[in-house]
């Protein structure tokens, strides 16, 4: 892929290094949750976007009809690497990339007990997925936000609130949220249903807590969810992770 603008998002799972020594979790539990990436990451990957591409073109040439191409399915680019992850997008499709971080972060933290920590910034960058390479200064700047607060939050810059405002609308609300400091990205998920769940993994993550360090963490995160669900109550139209009902709180981390 050629450089290009884009969005691009780097999102740190909190509390990685920490659970290796965790005896609840270790090694063989985190390529568990590695793993449940690594399968989201596939939705994005080359291979399968070529496999989508295919079928739809035999679909086109056996029906007569032309397909939606889905190129906003298309143009979103999801790299992963132990504990962080990186998602961009081309400016147009910059609501495509909130939905898949959101569904990522929603999942860390409801089906595995992780909290996320991030930055979203934009500008010139090649995002190679066929050699799973991202180089940009888009992403040493998310990396730089990521790294200036100790707050489990994704930070948007200005820039890409900006953008969001520009071609997402009125709609941009289900994503920027201020939590009273930061315009951050809006985790939350969707009903009553999702936020007990996470709710749990909070009282759970407070109960473990290593330190008050840790303990800051799940504080800021019970205080901020009920809020960041009372925005995303109102759009319902918002992606929704499957529950994995093989995990339990106690193969869960309270993250550092």
């Amino acid at each position: 892929m050629p450089k290009q603008t884009r969005v691009v998002a780097f999102i740190d799972v909190i509390g990685w290094s920490n659970a290796f020594d965790d005896p609840r979790l270790g090694h063989d539990k985190l390529v568990e949750v590695a793993r449940s990436i690594a399968e989201y990451r596939k939705m994005f990957s080359p291979e399968q976007k070529a496999r989508i591409l295919e079928f739809a073109e035999k679909l086109e040439h056996d029906t007569g009809r032309a397909q939606d191409p889905n190129s906003a399915y298309h143009d979103i680019a999801f790299s992963f690497v132990s504990d962080c992850f990186v998602v961009s997008s081309s400016p147009e499709q910059v609501g495509n990339l909130m939905n898949v971080s959101r569904w990522a972060c929603m999942t860390l933290l409801g089906n595995h007990g992780f909290l996320t920590r991030g930055g979203v910034c934009m500008g010139v960058t090649t995002h190679d997925e066929a050699q799973d390479i991202v180089v940009g200064k888009p992403l040493s700047d998310a990396v730089a936000l990521e790294k200036s607060t100790a707050m489990p939050r994704i930070e948007l810059s200005n820039v890409v609130v900006d953008c969001l405002r520009d071609y997402e609308g009125a709609d941009a609300d289900r994503f920027v949220f201020f939590d009273g400091e930061k315009q951050i990205l809006n985790i939350a998920g969707v009903g009553a249903d999702w936020l007990n769940v996470a709710k749990e993994e909070v009282v759970q993550g407070l109960k473990l807590a290593p330190c008050e360090k840790a303990r800051a963490k799940w504080l800021y995160m019970q205080q901020q969810l009920p809020r960041m669900s009372a925005v995303t109550d109102k759009f319902p139209s918002l992606w929704m992770p499957k529950p994995r009902g093989q995990t339990t709180s106690d193969d869960r981390t309270p993250g550092r």
